[in-house]
């Protein structure tokens, strides 16, 4: 979450658009910190909803998150932010660096974490594959999301440090 935080704050700033002619000011007009909330709110009951019922379904009685639900439940929450104030058109570009770290960062946890997180992958044969501790190899699909999740921002990234538009 800080890792997060961190690249949102460089964001804002305008850290990596300052070579690119772009002023430092923040690339959102929504200043209403009802925003935020709402974000929040929608997100830990997104994360819990999901989690706790995917843990649920396989047959754990427990309270559990997910950052699918998070996700989810942040952009229906937003949303219905911006439907009771009027505010139209996309105003998340300035989430997807933070998320995408957050979600690579988080990942690694995951992997981490073994077996009891419920996260492993597949059984394979390949030679990368990872014995948890149960004595099969599976793949690291919480390695091959961190991956992506540091290589996918930056096409967004690239293009809006050198698109001189107007955004959010």
């Amino acid at each position: 979450m800080a890792v997060g935080m961190a690249v949102g704050v460089a964001d804002r700033r305008g850290w990596w658009r300052r070579g690119a002619g772009f002023s430092r000011a923040p690339r959102t007009p929504l200043r209403d910190p009802g925003y935020f909330i709402a974000l929040g709110i929608g997100a830990i009951a997104g994360a819990l909803l999901f989690g706790s019922v995917n843990l649920s379904l396989a047959g754990l009685m427990r309270i559990g998150h997910s950052i699918a639900g998070a996700i989810a439940g942040g952009i229906v929450g937003v949303e219905l932010y911006k439907l009771a104030r009027g505010i139209r058109g996309s105003t998340g570009v300035q989430f997807v660096a933070p998320l995408a770290l957050g979600i690579a960062v988080g990942r690694f946890g995951c992997f981490f974490a073994g077996l009891p997180d419920y996260t492993y992958g597949t059984p394979t044969a390949v030679p990368w594959g990872v014995d948890f501790g149960d004595g099969i190899r599976r793949h690291p699909v919480q390695l091959y999301e961190s991956a992506a999740m540091l290589v996918l921002p930056c096409g967004p990234i690239s293009w809006l440090s050198r698109a001189a538009i107007p955004s959010c």
